[in-house]
């Protein structure tokens, strides 16, 4: 699903929906959000910040994935009507992943999530 979004399976195409996402951290749709996915992160107490991280992505299990049940998705193509319904929730949580990421490895590097 995120492959579609993007556009294909190239390096270039990965690039360019990396570019969206950033943009829409810094000016757009995530801009006044972002910096609440930080909340809690400590680099002295990786389970705990990784625990809540899990748990609220999981969240979306229930809500998004099994919304109708789990044998609608066994017997569902992930296109259409699906995947229009899941498409903000995972391109959240890609984007919402990879600005946590960075600001772990910016932790490590650093001692400060450089993302302020």
């Amino acid at each position: 699903m995120p492959q579609k979004r993007a556009g294909g399976s190239t390096s270039t195409y990965a690039k360019s929906y990396a570019t969206k996402l950033t943009t829409a951290i810094k000016t757009g749709t995530y801009a006044s959000e972002s910096s609440s996915w930080l909340t809690g992160i400590d680099i002295n107490d990786p389970v705990t910040t990784t625990m809540t991280w899990v748990q609220q992505a999981n969240a979306h299990v229930c809500d998004t994935v099994f919304s109708k049940s789990l044998s609608y998705i066994e017997d569902t193509d992930l296109s259409g009507a699906y995947y229009t319904t899941a498409l903000p929730v995972f391109e959240q949580q890609i984007t919402m992943a990879g600005y946590r990421l960075a600001a772990w490895l910016n932790l490590i590097a650093t001692g400060s999530t450089g993302l302020d």
